[in-house]
């Protein structure tokens, strides 16, 4: 039975004095439920729009270096960038560069982070960018190594 169904019943019922509270507890229920799950959708949603495309370089791969994730920092936040989840399957120790370029694979931004890693270890690293950046136009990000 739909939540608005259950309530108006309940409320009906209610109004004759007919087990109105088994009823109203069950409309609750359900209208907390249906309540419940928008809000997990919407947190969902909110989640997968903040993933972000990222391509790691080759000698980054070499390097041992692999990510299973790379999200947009919130917007709200006071710095523009994006976290990045690295795994190192060797012992690490470089700069990285993170690029960020817009739907006409144009850079838009870049940023640089000493990264020093233990064979097995796994970390989030944030990549700041400029302020003036416009991060909701940045398609996409590649990071490689800085050369020495």
């Amino acid at each position: 039975m739909k939540p608005f169904t259950t309530f108006v019943l309940a409320l009906l019922l209610l109004s004759c004095g007919k087990q109105a509270d088994d009823l109203v507890d069950k409309a609750g229920e359900s209208v907390g439920k249906q309540i419940s799950n928008f809000s997990r959708a919407v947190g969902e949603g909110v989640d997968n729009e903040m993933l972000v495309k990222l391509n790691l370089d080759k000698a980054v791969q070499e390097l041992g270096l692999t990510s299973t994730t790379a999200k947009r920092l919130p917007i709200d936040e006071s710095k523009k960038g994006i976290s990045v989840y690295l795994i190192a399957s060797k012992d690490v120790e470089t700069t990285l560069r993170a690029i960020a370029k817009n739907g006409q694979d144009v850079e838009i931004g870049r940023s640089k982070l000493p990264v020093k890693m233990k064979k097995d270890d796994a970390a989030y690293f944030i990549f700041e960018f400029d302020q003036q950046m416009d991060s909701m136009t940045a398609k996409e990000y590649s990071i490689s190594v800085v050369p020495n």
